[in-house]
């Protein structure tokens, strides 16, 4: 199973991420899209406070379950910023190894027509921009995923922290230059 992460605020935001899931599935690949096999926190609202904050836990809970069973996670990066939910759950996905496809058509972003660092970092690929663009990296990074090798390369960057933050110390070409043979 994918699962799909991205705004769904408007049927604008709701029609692109079925555009992505129809687009995945055409390939073959099962899909949880939120929107329509989760709990949607928009269609509750309304409820008393004490049923909004149990709604809240339990998207959150069934959210965070399907997205540690998922073999992988296309986000929707779309939008001024990308969703601040999709954006937790790409560090989860990162975080457990997970294969990650970005998926941009849109232009607005931070830094110099880049993504902040602390999103683009997620995933070394850079953001498609067609759903069907998504659904084949998707399946190339599928065929070719490690889990338990990527997650011991992200265990041995976690103990090479030290290191890079004695680059703050260094004139910017050495920095440069240290983080180029570093990332190989």
């Amino acid at each position: 199973m994918i699962y799909l992460a991205g705004p769904l605020f408007n049927e604008g935001e709701r029609h692109e991420m079925a555009l992505l899931a129809a687009a995945l599935e055409k390939h073959g690949l099962a899909t949880f899209l939120p929107q329509r096999d989760g709990l949607e926190l928009a269609s509750l609202h309304g409820s008393a406070p004490e049923a909004s904050a149990l709604w809240s836990k339990a998207i959150f809970q069934l959210d965070v379950a399907h997205l540690l069973a998922c073999r992988g996670m296309v986000v929707n990066l779309d939008g001024r910023v990308p969703d601040e939910g999709a954006m937790v759950e790409a560090g989860i996905a990162w975080a457990t190894g997970k294969p990650l496809v970005f998926y941009q058509r849109d232009a607005r972003r931070c830094f110099d027509g880049d993504n902040n660092p602390m999103i683009s970092g997620l995933s070394p690929h850079l953001p498609v921009s067609e759903p069907t663009q998504a659904a084949s990296l998707m399946i190339t990074l599928l065929e070719t995923w490690n889990e338990r090798q990527h997650m011991t390369a992200r265990l041995a960057l976690s103990g090479q922290c030290a290191q890079w933050q004695n680059l703050r110390h260094l004139p910017i070409s050495q920095q440069l230059q240290t983080i180029s043979r570093w990332l190989g």
